[in-house]
């Protein structure tokens, strides 16, 4: 019984700290968790319970996934990286249940509304419901919740910059323009 007790609060532990480090839009400290991390979380768990059994190993497998959300509850601007002065006019907006839309300020707020599935290095959009175009974003560097990489098929690098100061529930992309002229 006290080993299983033991187990318990490890795991319990390492899913506190690692839920902390993915937190959303609502702090300006939004952080991502590296690979070196998530193997050093890993090994602090390995040691501190030992073998782990069926239940420890799906507790820390959930976890772990949650760790590779790389868009959070937020809004973000994309934007092509070798831009010098990009026009930061696009938006994705992500819900905090794997859904989300997308505004082009420059085109009076039109966009799309996506899905997305979030797995380790990609993220899979689902563009206009079930019926609708579906792209593959390879991440490639995701520091301070700042992410970058490439849609699968292109060679130019994107960035997906939060916007903290956005509110994802009413966010207007014209009305954001307008106000940070």
């Amino acid at each position: 019984m006290k080993n299983k007790l033991v187990r318990f609060m490890a795991i319990a532990g390492v899913a506190v700290i690692m839920s902390g480090l993915v937190a959303g839009c609502g702090s300006s400290n939004n952080t991502e968790m590296s690979d070196e991390e998530i193997e050093e979380v890993e090994e602090l768990v390995e040691g501190a319970i030992g073998d782990t059994d069926d239940m420890a190993d799906a507790s820390l497998a959930e976890a772990i996934k949650a760790a590779s959300n790389y868009f959070t509850y937020c809004v973000y601007v994309k934007y092509a990286e070798d831009d010098k002065d990009p026009a930061k006019d696009y938006f994705y907006i992500f819900n905090d249940d794997g859904t989300g839309r997308t505004e082009d300020g420059a085109a009076h707020g039109a966009g799309v509304s996506f899905n997305c599935t979030q797995e380790a290095g990609k993220v899979t959009f689902s563009y206009g419901g079930d019926d609708g175009d579906t792209d593959v974003f390879i991440v490639e560097e995701s520091d301070n919740g700042i992410i970058k990489g490439r849609f699968e098929g292109t060679d130019e690098v994107l960035v997906f910059e939060p916007l903290y100061d956005a509110d994802p529930d009413n966010f207007d992309s014209e009305e954001y323009l307008n106000s940070i002229k």
